[in-house]
């Protein structure tokens, strides 16, 4: 038998446990990024995040929905990388 003393939480918890279902694979598996999977992956916040990756062209729009490209996050990362051990 269930609790079902708070009516919502059962929903957001079906609503997180189909998030996870669909994104099965990795954090470094996968190519399309969301928001929080940027920022984890990059350890960078939000606002930053969101502002660097319009600057590198790694945002793309679906509608309402930002997805970030993890192969340019990547690319920029080696060059900024490399830049700062030149000099």
């Amino acid at each position: 038998m269930t609790d079902r003393s708070a009516p919502g939480v059962k929903s957001k918890e079906r609503k997180r446990n189909t998030l996870n279902k669909r994104n099965k694979g990795s954090i470094t598996e996968t190519r399309w990024f969301d928001l929080e999977q940027g920022c984890t992956y990059t350890g960078l916040g939000k606002t930053t995040f969101r502002t660097w990756a319009k600057q590198i062209g790694a945002e793309i729009k679906l509608g309402r929905i930002a997805r970030y490209d993890k192969q340019i996050i990547d690319k920029a990362m080696d060059e900024a990388t490399a830049n700062s051990m030149k000099g």
